[in-house]
């Protein structure tokens, strides 16, 4: 042979060499760099893989892994001017382990990407670094950075042409601008363009990790050639995917449908309407609250003309105030929704110490809690326009413990909304609670329904400190709760003090009563309350995984009606027996004090506040039930979702 020859075909085989890559050998899988290019022309794209080679059994994941597991990544490390493209996925299957529902390969796989040289580019190595996570009953995290030789040309060097050819065949058709999404409260609905696969049933794969619930069965409807697909929300979505694709697969069709980002489901002229008609209702309600009403009555037998304004004045104030506190602290990032201010141990031992002061104030002869409630009832007379205001700020921390039923859905969609729309909704809070106040002031026919003061005021004085006293010994157990010390005693003796101040001596003897309560508190047994299991995530996931329903109830020690609901419905016999009947696994999240995990929860279903129940049927299907519950309801809600699940 001629030595040029001879040389000439030593240089080919190395120019071949260089265009391969020695795959990387990590434990249980081997991974893998191919081009379809040898030798590259410059400006022109050409396309590379990542092949992965799991060792039997085991498997990689999918863009969306699924309820566990971590998608593979690819960090590009190239020349300036040079472009990498999306990686395009091959069709996945579903991995289904112990009802945990994950998608990816359990054998060979490869992550395409077309990469594109700038015109001046040069022969170089490509290098990638490649992240992946390989399971099996244990998975093991790798990665490595994968290296490969390419020349420049005038002409493309074709090179691995059959392996390309069979790694195309399993990308999805694309489909782009095929399809729209819709997001409603639990569920994602999709309107999919694609005769091409019209009268048959695909399998559906979500690629947006965390939109919907993977292990759910989709329910499909055609109308034409649209394919309507529906699949329960996951309960830990946070937000809308900016680039939505679902994946139809067929036994001899794959397609891939994209589409815009869906619209976020914003309240329009309409929802905002009704969001402030609800918080206007819920002020009104406020009004009739145990923590409110009392101060409010004293403050309306000693009404006069011309606070009306200055009243309502303070109140907006007050609620502006608060909104811009919410808004500022969510900017900041802190998971904070209505009620955080009962959060803070500070803040509820000021409260308990306000109310109990007013209570037992009603009970003494110096009228100390008319004084207080009326903010300097002399001056008002002569209608001092800052005292009116400075009740109207009263009336609002008074009312900060209470929830009215319509109030807190009205307040937690209000807090995912621009911060203008948010003073609106909280300014319809307000204006429901000053409203009673405002229509004495301007109406003299209501104003003459009033009683007029007489002796028989005192009477209903001492009848009045009851709910302020109460509300002090709960805001005392709601503080015990949050800082773990021993305020039981301190609440036995605000309630018994106030109870010997009654006139009689039967009181005298009664009030030792409360005392006696704590002494045998210990023995306290709650045996009414269904077992429940304190919420966590990993426990949610385990029992929707064994297809057992679960019911989640978000609570916490200041929310009155959460404790409402559990006192007249989650406490009943009839509610256990209907748990046991249906093995409903029981969890019980407690807000009293913050916590990330259940605030994550709660916005997933749109809510910044308590009381939150849902419901999960046998398919892990998420039921929202209503914030009042009755038993009837509870029974029904039950029934209609754990019998009727396929």
């Amino acid at each position: 042979m001629r030595p040029a020859l001879f040389f000439a075909l030593l240089l080919a085989l190395l120019t071949i060499k260089t265009a391969r890559a020695e795959p990387v050998q990590a434990p249980h899988i081997a991974v893998d760099i191919k081009a379809d290019v040898s030798t590259f022309v410059p400006g022109q794209p050409f396309w590379v893989a990542v092949n992965f080679v799991p060792e039997p059994h085991w498997h990689t994941y999918w863009q969306n892994p699924g309820d566990s597991g971590l998608a593979p990544t690819l960090d590009w490390q190239l020349p300036p001017g040079w472009q990498a493209g999306a990686i395009q996925w091959q069709v996945p299957k579903a991995i289904d382990i112990g009802g945990i529902v994950n998608f990816g390969f359990e054998g060979p796989s490869n992550l395409l990407v077309q990469l594109t040289p700038p015109k001046d580019a040069q022969s170089l190595a490509v290098k990638v670094k490649a992240s992946w996570l390989v399971c099996q009953q244990a998975c093991i995290p790798g990665d490595a950075m994968l290296s490969l030789a390419l020349s420049a040309g005038k002409a493309a060097q074709k090179d691995n042409s059959g392996f390309f050819d069979e790694a195309r065949q399993k990308l999805p058709a694309v489909l782009p601008g095929r399809g729209r999404m819709e997001l409603q409260q639990n569920v994602v609905s999709y309107a999919l363009q694609v005769p091409e696969l019209i009268g048959t049933l695909p399998k559906v794969f979500v690629a947006n990790p965390e939109l919907v619930e993977n292990g759910a069965k989709p329910q499909l409807l055609w109308q034409g050639d649209t394919l309507l697909l529906s699949l329960p929300k996951n309960p830990y979505f946070t937000e809308p995917p900016t680039d939505p694709k679902v994946l139809l697969v067929t036994p001899d069709k794959s397609v891939l449908v994209t589409m815009a980002q869906p619209k976020a489901p914003a309240a329009g002229h309409k929802a905002l309407w009704l969001l402030c008609l609800m918080a206007l209702a819920g002020g009104l309600v406020l009004n009739i609250m145990p923590c409110v009403f009392p101060v409010l009555a004293i403050k309306a037998l000693h009404l006069k003309a011309g606070q009306g304004l200055q009243y309502l004045a303070g109140v907006l104030v007050s609620f502006w105030v608060l909104a811009l506190a919410l808004f500022a602290l969510r900017q900041a990032g802190e998971a904070v929704g209505w009620g955080f201010h009962l959060q803070s141990p500070v803040f509820v031992a000021l409260l308990a110490s306000l109310f109990a002061f007013m209570g037992l104030s009603l009970l003494t002869r110096l009228e100390l809690g008319t004084r207080l409630m009326s903010l300097g009832q002399d001056r008002i007379e002569h209608g001092h326009p800052l005292e009116a205001f400075l009740t109207g700020v009263l009336a609002v921390v008074v009312a900060s413990p209470c929830t009215a039923p319509l109030m807190a859905p009205a307040i937690g969609i209000g807090l995912t909304l621009p911060l203008w729309k948010l003073l609106l909704v909280f300014s319809a809070l307000g204006l429901g609670l000053a409203l009673p106040m405002v229509l004495l002031e301007n109406l003299p026919a209501l104003r003459r329904a009033l009683p007029k003061p007489g002796p028989w005021m005192a009477a209903i004085k001492k009848i009045l400190a009851f709910p302020l006293l109460l509300t002090a010994v709960w805001l005392l157990w709601v503080m015990n709760n949050l800082s773990g010390q021993g305020f039981w005693l301190l609440a036995a003796w605000v309630l018994g003090v106030g109870i010997w101040l009654l006139p009689h001596r039967l009181f005298k003897v009664l009030a030792w009563l409360p005392l006696l309560l704590v002494a045998l508190l210990p023995l306290w047994q709650s045996a009414d309350k269904p077992p429940s299991i304190a919420f966590d995530e990993t426990t949610l996931k385990e029992r929707l995984a064994q297809h057992r329903p679960v019911l989640v109830n978000m609570t916490a020690d200041w929310c009155i009606t959460c404790k409402v609901n559990e006192s007249t419905t989650l406490s009943r016999e009839e509610t256990r027996a209907l748990f046991t009947l249906y093995d409903v696994t029981y969890l019980e999240g407690d807000w009293t004090a913050r916590d990330p995990v259940i605030t994550r929860y709660l916005e997933s279903f749109g809510r910044a506040g308590v009381p939150l129940y849902v419901l999960y049927d046998q398919q892990g299907k998420p039921h929202v039930l209503p914030q009042l519950l009755t038993p009837g309801l509870l029974a029904n809600a039950l029934k209609d979702a754990l019998e009727n699940t396929p």
